[in-house]
């Protein structure tokens, strides 16, 4: 069987990334679209992050402050993730990754440890 070359071959795999990560960020709908009609990206990373980059997408934002105020594990450890690196309230995110953390999500805890080694242990509860 003769396989269909498609423009997205020929170019370095970072680039396509970076291409894609920029579809996602911009729309899920083209995303799903273009994962669609290429087979051949089905192999390429998306950061799990890469939604987060449209910081002014209101709905988004109510949407993550619900299931925050809901107690949502994952909503805080990446809401806590994304302020702590953006500079956002810093100390109000590591209290938002040390609750995930504390509620049993791991990837939670991981990030507190890093931050907690970046700080050099200087956290106080």
């Amino acid at each position: 069987m003769k396989r269909i070359h498609s423009t997205f071959d020929s170019i370095d795999k970072g680039l396509v990334e970076e291409i894609v990560e920029r579809v996602a960020s911009s729309s899920f709908k083209d995303l799903i679209n273009l994962r669609l009609r290429y087979v051949s990206l089905e192999d390429v990373h998306i950061s799990p992050f890469i939604h987060l980059n449209d910081v002014t997408n209101i709905s988004f934002n109510t949407f993550m402050d619900k299931c925050v105020d809901c107690g949502n594990k994952e909503a805080m450890y990446r809401k806590g993730v994304f302020s702590f690196f953006r500079n956002i309230n810093p100390d109000v995110a590591i209290e938002l990754i040390d609750k995930a953390s504390k509620g049993g999500h791991g990837a939670a805890t991981y990030a507190f440890a890093l931050i907690l080694l970046y700080l050099g242990g200087e956290y106080n509860q």
